[in-house]
């Protein structure tokens, strides 16, 4: 608990923003992809700097004018995350109800269920993603397309 004088004082500082720092793109992409901490930024961040120092190296080595660049953002890392695959799968409307749901364990990746959503899944996962075996979620959805069946909850 902080002292009044210091609440005072701390309501002049600004504690999101640096002056050596950009944080206008960080901050737009945290709120954007509801990364939790300014350090899960940096490390995709980092991620990217490694990702992008070894596509140069490997271009630099082929030398070939055929050799096709690709660009990776911090973004492009994110939409890989579990909430937003669940929103371009159209298992979600909206990417705050999805990471929502991860939370609660309504969601499986293969035969397991996940409650992190800062997990990245793969193009070849994609398809593993489902929800829980007892969701109500999936229940619900099974009985909208008259695909329930007692026996699965029992």
């Amino acid at each position: 608990n902080l002292k009044y004088h210091e609440k005072k004082l701390l309501k002049k500082v600004n504690l999101d923003e640096w002056k050596k720092t950009n944080t206008t793109r960080e901050q737009l992409v945290t709120s954007k992809y509801l990364l939790k901490t300014r350090d899960e930024y940096q490390k995709y961040n980092r991620i990217v700097g490694m990702i992008r120092k070894l596509s140069e190296s490997i271009a630099r080595l082929a030398d070939n004018d055929g050799t096709k660049e690709f660009v990776v953002t911090v973004s492009s890392i994110c939409q890989r995350r579990l909430p937003m695959v669940m929103v371009s799968k159209k298992m979600m409307p909206n990417f705050q109800n999805a990471d929502q749901f991860v939370q609660q364990g309504h969601v499986k990746l293969g035969n397991r269920i996940v409650n992190d959503t800062s997990m990245l899944i793969s193009r070849g996962m994609k398809e593993f993603v489902l929800w829980a075996d007892h969701s109500k979620i999936r229940k619900k959805i099974e009985e909208f397309n008259h695909e329930y069946d007692d026996y699965n909850y029992i």
